[in-house]
């Protein structure tokens, strides 16, 4: 009986570790590639440079912090602009 019951432990156990999720950091890695695609996407067509993509959560809604920065017009610094892209 002792014999069947540590079985089914190490049956449920081994089972556990194949049915878990991604771990974190590679789920965190897949969300940050993506969200460096969103700002690439938007620095293109807002003619900005791309300066960071990183994953968010705003008002409880997932999405990406995207950070452009546009070129200076007459002498002036170049403008930063922070978005926050919603998924």
């Amino acid at each position: 009986m002792m014999i069947k019951h540590a079985y089914m432990v190490g049956v449920l156990a081994l089972g556990l570790a194949y049915s878990a999720p991604a771990p974190a950091a590679e789920t965190m890695q897949l969300a940050t590639d993506n969200c460096f695609q969103v700002g690439q996407n938007l620095a293109a067509r807002q003619g900005a440079t791309l300066v960071g993509a990183e994953a968010a959560q705003q008002n409880g809604a997932s999405g990406c912090r995207v950070v452009l920065l546009y070129e200076a017009q007459g002498g002036e610094r170049p403008r930063r602009e922070e978005i926050f892209v919603a998924q």
